[in-house]
């Protein structure tokens, strides 16, 4: 581990890009299929909403086309199966791979999906932003 992210028992680790997108890797190496993490990853985003938030609030998730939005699909479809209201708001239709499954995963979940065109989240609800992960690259877009 790093030197940086070492500290006591409460110390809360951050990890850069790289060292994330490696971590990825080597999951995926070891045998692990890139969709369990990404439920994985899903599973315990939702975790900490529901230690965090009030359950009667709405939950309205941002995903990007990516894996990051793969991660936020499987937030919904978690959501949606716990009785929690939840829209996605999707900012790329042209998924593949583990982040159409999840979108797959989500819509049998009965998440609504929504294509983003510039509308605001509830007032009430909680927004989770899955837009863009470690391997983002270039510039960023204007709806973005």
């Amino acid at each position: 581990m790093d030197p940086s992210m070492q500290g006591g028992a409460d110390a809360l680790a951050l990890y850069r890009a790289e060292q994330v997108r490696e971590l990825d890797r080597r999951a995926i190496a070891s045998g692990i299929a890139g969709f369990e993490l990404m439920c994985r990853a899903g599973a315990a985003a939702f975790r900490c909403l529901q230690q965090h938030w009030p359950p009667q609030s709405p939950i309205e998730i941002f995903c990007g086309g990516g894996n990051n939005g793969g991660d936020g699909y499987v937030v919904a479809a978690l959501a949606a199966q716990a009785g929690v209201v939840v829209r996605v708001w999707a900012l790329n239709q042209q998924l593949r791979g583990d982040a159409a499954a999840a979108a797959q995963l989500a819509g049998d979940s009965g998440v609504d999906i929504c294509q983003w065109s510039g509308q605001r989240p509830a007032p009430t609800a909680v927004v989770v932003d899955a837009l863009l992960g470690s391997g983002f690259h270039g510039s960023l877009r204007d709806d973005y």
